[in-house]
């Protein structure tokens, strides 16, 4: 199984969206996944087809990625990789196949996902970036575009557009299983996954 962490020091960018989406995602297209939950929030009651992990502590980490990562089945775990602790991201970094810096059109996110770009690579990480919250590019202004120049051409995997029904894969799931999600949920869940399979084959 291939390993991906969403990974950032930013806040609010959608590091955990993006996990999930990635999840089902790959679970649509047949494919096994687990998500490993490492943020320092409360995990949620997840029933879903998708495995879902209680990785808060570094050592269960650790294990988890190891003997999952290790499975010749195809397959995908992501590692929801929660807030800015660097010795965390460090480890997580150098034993992935590929760390996704999510971020919004904004000029502190571009900044900071840059930098963090920049010292993942010092650990020989292989580091692409995803845009949410993408407005439409009929809508993206002269001030977008120039955000969007600070970023090489082939750093940015993919993009998520505003999409507030993914909401429903971040709380707690009924007793009877995970709700079939909203069409357009399911849609980003397939785009997301298609877009990093062009560069992590699974």
């Amino acid at each position: 199984m291939k390993t991906v962490a969403v990974i950032s020091r930013k806040g609010g960018v959608g590091k955990t969206t993006i996990a999930h989406l990635l999840c089902v995602g790959a679970v649509w297209n047949g494919k096994a996944a687990a998500l490993l939950h490492t943020d320092d929030r409360s995990p949620i009651s997840c029933r879903r087809p998708y495995h879902y992990y209680d990785c808060r502590n570094p050592q269960n980490l650790m294990e988890r990625a190891s003997n999952l990562g290790s499975r010749s089945e195809a397959g995908l775990v992501v590692v929801d990789s929660g807030g800015n602790r660097p010795k965390h991201d460090a480890w997580i970094a150098s034993n992935v196949d590929l760390a996704l810096i999510p971020f919004t059109l904004s000029p502190e996110d571009v900044s900071v996902a840059l930098s963090h770009a920049d010292e993942l690579r010092e650990m020989a990480s292989d580091v692409r970036f995803i845009i949410n919250r993408m407005p439409p590019r009929t809508r993206l202004s002269a001030y977008d575009h120039d955000l969007l120049d600070q970023l090489g051409p082939t750093d940015v995997i993919g993009h998520l557009g505003e999409c507030r029904a993914t909401r429903v894969l971040l709380g707690n799931d009924p007793e009877d299983g995970m709700k079939t999600p909203p069409t357009v949920v399911n849609n980003a869940a397939r785009s997301l996954y298609r877009d990093l399979t062009t560069i992590v084959n699974i």
